[in-house]
């Protein structure tokens, strides 16, 4: 096994009409539908019930689409509290760090660039222990043993985490522990038949949910029931939350972190 496996306002008057505006990284306090972040003192999206990634790439967009609730969890017992959102990483010069690997922001996105680092992290900012964070993302380059991911309880010194894998070429999927650049040890592990999922491409979008309660971890993907796994580890207790990609490029959006 390989390492890393708006407030949207429409006034429509004499013909015309005010843009979209979007509060996200912008200071506190916030209009409706946005929630402040604590830490950075800056404003997010909230979970909207009825709200899809519109043609830009974003949620909250005005485009009528609809799709699951973020908080419409595919875990059995998923945390609920909302705690941060960002449906484009706005915030991510003021509110994230990077470790390894070739961070961008992108058109409604955070890109990865780099296809052969392997231990690129970007999280937020801070420390803590229990979680669910869910995350979307897409791979942009491809490879048997390349994945995308999402991370907890990530240390101080950006070598000690958690993460669950999504392998898009050979549909492996894992919760995994890494302990260095060059060493880790995968918790749990299953592979997906990619080619039973219609229509299946490795560049397809993909919503991945993580969540640590205690030592019990679980990941689930949504929209294929098989890919659920659980696991248990002690090693690490705390840290910080974000997304990972192991010799793989790729990109992420619609980012939400939940309490118990």
């Amino acid at each position: 096994m390989t390492l890393g496996r708006p407030l949207v306002l429409a006034v429509a008057l004499a013909g015309c009409s005010v843009p979209d505006v979007d509060y996200t990284g912008k200071q506190c306090p916030c209009p409706s539908g946005y929630t402040c972040n604590a830490a950075t003192s800056t404003c997010s999206r909230s979970a909207l019930a009825n709200d899809a990634r519109g043609p830009d790439g974003t949620r909250g967009g005005s485009d009528g689409a609809t799709d699951a609730a973020p908080a419409a969890s595919c875990l059995a017992q998923p945390f609920a509290l909302e705690i941060y959102s960002t449906a484009t990483f706005a915030d991510f010069t003021t509110a994230w760090s990077t470790s390894g690997g070739d961070w961008k922001l992108g058109t409604g996105e955070l890109d990865q660039l780099d296809t052969t680092a392997q231990l690129s992290v970007a999280y937020l900012v801070g420390n803590g222990t229990d979680f669910r964070i869910v995350g979307t993302m897409h791979a942009t380059s491809g490879g048997n043993g390349k994945a995308i991911e999402l991370t907890l309880r990530v240390d101080a010194a950006n070598t000690h985490m958690y993460h669950c894998n999504w392998e898009p070429a050979d549909g492996a999927f894992l919760i995994q522990r890494t302990d260095s650049v060059a060493a880790g040890m995968a918790i749990q592990t299953i592979t997906i038949d990619t080619s039973s999922i219609p229509g299946y491409q490795e560049t397809d979008p993909v919503t991945m949910e993580f969540q640590v309660s205690g030592s019990q971890f679980s990941c689930c993907l949504h929209g294929i029931p098989a890919a659920y796994i659980q696991g248990s580890d002690t090693t690490y207790a705390a840290g910080a939350v974000g997304v990972k990609t192991y010799e793989m490029s790729g990109g992420f959006s619609d980012f939400f972190m939940y309490s118990p």
